[in-house]
């Protein structure tokens, strides 16, 4: 389930403690076509801040990155350097800071997936066992598009006897997203992008940049 990932160190901690021979996948996402796939994933809008009325997804997003700022997540990249804040204890206390404001929200938050995943490596160097050797992480595009080769990669990493499936099972889109509001306004899109460059290029090295390397990267706005 993604709030796995997004629970901190709750649930690796929790798992590895009683399942530590435990292996784990995690299918990724472009993050920002993920924010506006959650957007349109909630149905009830409760809580103090939207009192059941559906924002906007502009407002969404702005709320988010608030909270990113309020928790010290999200810094001035001008006087803090990212670098060194980047998986240090000061990023991680932000990190939970802001699951608590949160409350299972974070439609920009979830999409930060290197501070999540370093999180669930950081567990696992704790019980001496290799991130790598015991997440397989898939990006969603690459695993829509082959999902043969996704399927292949899953069996042989959990070391499990490939079945037969038919290709009219691998073709078929099981969880279409219904889009209410497909268009993501140009000037928001390009505050996304710049919040999340950093954050997807931590996310490379971290997972090896011969297979991850700019899988995210908008040409065009590397191009200007």
């Amino acid at each position: 389930a993604p709030i796995y990932l997004f629970s901190g160190r709750m649930v690796p901690a929790r798992i590895l403690c009683v399942a530590p021979w435990a292996k784990f996948l995690a299918i990724l996402r472009n993050p920002i076509d993920r924010a506006l796939s959650h957007y349109n994933f909630v149905k009830v809008w409760t809580g103090k801040r939207y009192d059941g009325v559906r924002p906007s997804f502009v407002q969404y997003v702005k709320d988010d990155i608030q909270l990113l700022k309020k928790a010290g997540v999200l810094r001035d990249w001008t006087s803090t350097d990212f670098v060194k804040f980047a998986g240090s204890p000061e990023e991680f206390r932000s990190w939970e800071n802001y699951l608590r404001l949160a409350n299972f929200h974070g439609p920009v938050g979830r999409g930060l997936y290197a501070i999540q995943l370093e999180i669930w490596a950081d567990e696992f160097r704790k019980f001496g066992k290799s991130f790598k050797e015991n997440i397989l992480v898939l990006r969603s595009e690459e695993s829509k598009e082959n999902a043969r080769y996704a399927y292949e990669r899953a069996t042989e990493f959990f070391g499990l006897e490939p079945q037969t499936i038919h290709n009219h099972t691998l073709e078929k889109d099981h969880h279409p997203t219904i889009y209410n509001h497909p268009d993501i306004p140009d000037d928001i899109y390009n505050e996304l992008y710049e919040l999340y460059r950093p954050y997807n290029g931590r996310l490379y090295k971290l997972l090896g940049e011969d297979e991850w390397a700019g899988v995210w990267d908008d040409g065009e706005i590397e191009s200007r």
